[in-house]
């Protein structure tokens, strides 16, 4: 199931991702993902070895808080709400209070880990940031949005 999702966004990002890049040749932006791609997958196997964590907790959670903060600068990035969205943060933050909690509870092997908790922890204060984050923006634009309707009204536009 997950894998299935993650080829949707693997699509997605290969068809839009030179966009978000426009100076940077789509050559190189395919060899980027290439390279990121082999890395994350390394990383992932050398973790799971590591930790002996072969139910991919630290992989998963790790990735988890290096998103969290990625969606952060995504929003400086852009400079607007575009591509995201309230509901979109929320789920992401529901998301993973959900598993994280789930795990918490129902994890065996982990009770003693000290990584697992901070992981938690850091994910949930940076998606209340980025929850934050969106909500005034998005208010700000739709103060915008109805203040350039009232505008437009009064001189009949």
């Amino acid at each position: 199931m997950w894998f299935s999702l993650d080829l949707i966004i693997l699509y997605q990002l290969l068809r839009f991702g030179p966009r978000e890049f426009p100076r940077l040749p789509k050559r190189l932006f395919y060899g980027m993902v290439a390279l990121a791609l082999l890395t994350a997958l390394f990383t992932v196997v050398s973790i799971t070895l590591e930790f002996e964590d072969f139910d991919g907790a630290y992989s998963a959670f790790g990735q988890n808080l290096m998103m969290s903060i990625l969606f952060i600068v995504m929003f400086y990035s852009r400079g607007s709400l575009r591509g995201q969205s309230l509901s979109i943060a929320l789920t992401k933050t529901g998301g993973t209070a959900l598993a994280s909690v789930a795990f918490l509870l129902f994890s065996v092997g982990h009770e003693r880990s000290v990584l697992l908790p901070f992981l938690y922890c850091s994910i949930l204060l940076f998606d209340a940031l980025y929850v934050a984050m969106v909500f005034s923006a998005a208010r700000h634009a739709a103060v915008a949005e109805a203040e350039h309707k009232r505008s437009t009204q009064w001189w009949g536009l």
